[in-house]
């Protein structure tokens, strides 16, 4: 957050009066989609959003043992490592920035692996007018 002081020194001044302005904090990150993974494996959800750097995600994962994650969209790809593992409800939550991943991308993929294996898959969808 920050302030911007303004004083003309020559010429018109406005009216104290006229001066006005509003502050506020950076807009929290909108959610674009969000996928329920089952029972299996792998269990929790995954959320695409959108913020001021871009596109991220947000994982919510709870598994036995370490989950890597791979991400493709576009022809990028990135990896993620040993997500998911607690005993909580829900797993931790995790977010994880693109950066580089075209923020007009409308579809990103989402690999579960363990122990080098697909455990499970997910695909999440932007609007095309977000």
């Amino acid at each position: 957050m920050g302030t911007i002081v303004y004083e003309s020194v020559e010429g018109l001044r406005p009216a104290t009066s006229d001066v006005a302005g509003t502050m506020a904090a950076a807009g929290a990150p909108t959610t674009l989609d969000t996928v329920h993974l089952g029972n299996g494996v792998v269990s929790g959800r995954v959320s695409l959003y959108r913020d001021r750097a871009g596109l991220g995600l947000e994982f919510e994962l709870l598994a036995s043992a370490p989950v890597d994650v791979l991400v493709a969209s576009e022809g990028r790809t990135l990896r993620v490592n040993g997500l998911g593992v607690r005993d909580t409800p829900g797993g931790p939550r995790t977010t994880v920035a693109l950066p580089g991943f075209n923020g007009s991308a409308e579809a990103v993929e989402v690999t579960f692996l363990m122990a080098g294996r697909e455990v499970g898959r997910a695909t999440l969808r932007a609007p095309k007018d977000h």
